[in-house]
């Protein structure tokens, strides 16, 4: 093993003494550095933060209201959509707009997952702002975790 070590090591020795491979060498490691840096910045830059509130400014101060009293409105407002359970309501902000994630289950039946979509996202919006007043709504994510029939009467066995 130490013997090919020692020939791998004189092998660099020899090949670090030419320029044009040293230039080489040393341009492919700024370009993977540059690559993991633009990688990092984008990961940060875009990520979506979880958010606590909605802070609306006003004339003398601000409106602030709370994720938990969105949640709770929006599920008295989306219950009439009879094919959706929703389990779980999550706001997140990208830069200066909010994105909410709706995730529940689905009941199959007259309306498909497309078309409850539209209508679920429209619906979002419009109370968002007739409500709230909150107009950078920038997109509305419905997440099906899970599709149930009527006839499934058995309890779920999903791992906690």
């Amino acid at each position: 093993m130490s013997k090919f070590v020692d020939r791998f090591i004189q092998m660099l020795k020899v090949y670090w003494q030419d320029d044009f491979i040293r230039g080489i060498i040393v341009g492919i490691g700024c370009y993977l550095v540059l690559v993991l840096l633009v990688h990092l910045l984008f990961i940060i830059c875009r990520s979506r933060k979880k958010c606590a509130f909605f802070e609306l400014p006003g004339d003398s101060g601000a409106i602030i209201v709370s994720i938990k009293a969105v949640t709770g409105v929006l599920r008295q407002e989306l219950a009439h959509f009879n094919q959706l359970e929703i389990s779980r309501i999550a706001v997140y902000k990208v830069k200066k707009e909010y994105a909410i994630e709706i995730r529940g289950k689905f009941l199959p039946g007259m309306v498909g997952t497309p078309a409850l979509y539209v209508a679920v996202s429209a619906e979002v919006k419009e109370k968002m702002s007739s409500i709230f007043g909150i107009d950078n709504i920038n997109k509305v994510d419905l997440r099906i975790d899970a599709c149930k029939s009527e006839e499934d009467n058995y309890p779920d066995l999903e791992a906690k």
